[in-house]
């Protein structure tokens, strides 16, 4: 079902609207002239109702016969917010409710502008969901479920939600009610992702997310995420298992490198050693664009599936999901250090624990690698390459002469 959000605002003295960026209205009585980007004050919005909207919206602005109309993409995870900020661009401070705007505060029409500069004149908004959006899941890791645990920024992201679901209920009810949540969902996949699928959002509550036990909550998270239903984490979770939940793999095995990759030869070589790995292996310190990361996993490992998350837990916190052949088109702009969760390859990947075993037996490495080379087509120093990032691994394996 498509929603819509109906509400009035009003004009004011110092009303400018020339911002070339953004477009704002504000619940506050009162503004300055610095207040380029305002268009409207004293509006009277519901903030959790206007955060149930999601994906692609038309804000239509009605004074008397004038009309102006523009559209933008409400994120998945808006907050509760007393003011409302539309943005151009792709950037996505924590006051944004929504981004890539067709229209900022400058491009309305002067003669519209003008007559909202009467602080009687009524500006009448309506914000309308152009598509029927699915729901979306947030993570939350509290050990003591209190509201004075959560900063402010969580609070806005948890009073968005419609429902908050846990293991153990009864000590969710003095928060959920500090949030004005007044549904408590019990720990079970299949109705929860019903009403995910149905567009609702959810919280799901737990003192801490172990990704080595859980079934029910993982396997909940992982379907989400195959269905396309956005999954986010806040307060507590860490960076790897955020980004491998929103990649929808957490139910295949992972394993940390916590290496600092800050150029593509580094990549190289521990791409090199996910070849034939069994489960997701997540890099937690990419100092790279998005695009060289793509070049590079395309190159080695070919189309493979990508998670990554910039910038967790601030303003700028970032989070996307896609195939390597689609982040090397994307565009996508997001600040440094990236967290990846690169997921598992088909079969016929490197046999890398074949590999080892090999080595540990005693097999040179040259042997290993003309017989790679031979068996995948790659060159021999390509080859040989791939062996000796996999002896390198091991501390205790002595290289072989001249290596």
């Amino acid at each position: 079902m498509k929603r819509s959000v109906a509400f009035r605002c009003w004009g004011h003295r110092n009303l400018r609207a020339s911002h070339h960026k953004t477009l704002e209205l504000t619940r506050e009585a009162e503004i300055t002239s610095r207040a380029t980007c305002v268009v409207g004050v004293r509006a009277d919005f519901d903030p959790r109702q206007v955060a149930g909207l999601r994906g692609s919206v038309r804000v239509r602005l009605r004074h008397g016969e004038r009309v102006e109309e523009l559209e933008a993409t409400v994120p998945a995870f808006v907050g509760v917010r007393p003011t409302l900020v539309l943005r151009r661009g792709d950037r996505r401070f924590g006051n944004t409710f929504a981004y890539g705007a067709t229209a900022s505060a400058k491009d309305l029409d002067r003669t519209f502008v003008n007559a909202l500069r009467d602080s009687e004149a009524e500006l009448r908004v309506e914000i309308s969901e152009l598509t029927e959006a699915a729901g979306a899941l947030t993570l939350v890791a509290l050990p003591v479920p209190r509201l004075e645990a959560l900063d402010a920024e969580v609070r806005l992201r948890l009073a968005a939600v419609d429902a908050i679901a846990a293991e153990r209920l009864g000590d969710l009810e003095p928060l959920a009610a500090g949030l004005g949540i007044t549904e408590l969902l019990a720990l079970e996949a299949a109705p929860l992702l019903a009403r995910l699928r149905s567009g609702e959002r959810l919280a799901l509550v737990s003192p801490v997310f172990d990704l080595g036990a859980q079934g029910v909550l993982w396997n909940l998270v992982d379907r989400a995420a195959a269905e396309g239903i956005p999954v986010a984490a806040v307060a507590g979770v860490p960076p790897w298992t955020a980004c491998l939940a929103a990649g929808g793999l957490t139910g295949q095995g992972h394993c940390l490198d916590r290496t600092v990759i800050k150029n593509r030869s580094r990549l190289g070589r521990r791409l090199r050693a996910l070849q034939g790995t069994a489960g997701a292996t997540v890099l937690t310190d990419v100092r790279l664009a998005p695009k060289e990361l793509a070049t590079e996993v395309l190159s080695l490992l070919g189309e493979r599936r990508l998670s990554i998350l910039a910038a967790m837990g601030t303003a700028d916190e970032r989070s996307w999901v896609g195939t390597a052949a689609e982040l090397a088109t994307a565009g996508l702009e997001v600040p440094a250090p990236l967290v990846v969760a690169v997921a598992p390859g088909e079969t016929g990947d490197l046999p890398t624990g074949l590999l080892r075993a090999l080595l540990d037996e005693g097999v040179r490495g040259r042997t290993l690698a003309r017989a790679l080379a031979a068996d995948t087509g790659w060159s021999r120093s390509q080859a040989y390459q791939a062996v000796l990032d996999l002896q390198h691994e091991d501390p205790l394996r002595e290289p072989e002469s001249g290596e």
